[in-house]
């Protein structure tokens, strides 16, 4: 443990357990929020003038109760952030919130990534990401429904991204969870393309997609190998 947080353990557990932090000392308080403001790296990284910074820690250090806390951080620290025009975020599922670079940096990390010598990373993730319920009736069918749309929209000669005018057609659906699924489609290249779906919870619900498009040899081998390993993790096969 770091020794600045094995010194301050004390006061961040009475801060935690007790409603009223009046009984702990102003600079006490004024030391503790100095701690916070120097070595916690969430509140780090966000830039604050100097000026900022004194009032930010007077104002806390003068804080009463945790919600008094509570209130004074998050008008520091907690402003809605600004959307920036054409980001998209996701909620996946009933889980996090991702934007789609979020998203495809982990998938990416799951599949294309392997540190020598350690391999609890890859069951860790798979099982805690993708290792859940199985996918209820509706979803499923709107599934099948975008991987069939999916499969037109690029077979379709008119398309200007798809100058080769291949055809696309499904060889396999891979249900990772509730909202997540990988499609492969064969092309009459006689190349595969393997599409990374997830559900998104937004009206009446929809699938979103994207393409893997890292190395077809190393990543596809990883995909071969995980379809090899899906069924000692016991995933959900209900499509």
């Amino acid at each position: 443990m770091n020794p600045i947080d094995s010194e301050w353990k004390d006061i961040r557990m009475k801060k935690q357990k007790e409603d009223d932090l009046s009984d702990i000392p102003l600079n006490e308080r004024k030391k503790f929020v100095k701690v916070l403001l120097e070595f916690n790296p969430k509140e780090k990284a966000r830039k604050m003038t100097e000026k900022d910074r004194l009032v930010y820690q007077n104002l806390l250090a003068s804080a009463k109760t945790v919600l008094d806390y509570k209130k004074i951080k998050k008008k520091f620290f907690d402003k809605p952030t600004k959307r920036r025009r054409g980001k998209k975020n996701m909620k996946l599922g009933k889980g996090f919130v991702f934007s789609v670079k979020d998203l495809k940096r982990f998938m990416k990390f799951i599949l294309f990534y392997q540190p020598k010598g350690k391999r609890n990373w890859k069951d860790n993730c798979l099982k805690e990401w993708f290792g859940g319920k199985k996918m209820n009736k509706d979803v499923a069918i709107k599934l099948k429904q975008k991987i069939d749309w999916i499969a037109e929209k690029y077979s379709n000669p008119d398309r200007e991204k798809n100058g080769n005018n291949e055809t696309f057609s499904l060889n396999k659906i891979v249900p990772l969870s509730e909202y997540t699924a990988v499609a492969f489609f064969n092309k009459s290249s006689e190349k595969q393309a393997l599409a990374f779906l997830y559900y998104v919870e937004f009206q009446d619900g929809y699938w979103g997609y994207f393409f893997l498009k890292e190395s077809h040899v190393f990543g596809m081998s990883k995909i071969v190998k995980y379809l090899q390993e899906i069924e000692e993790f016991n995933f959900p096969r209900n499509l």
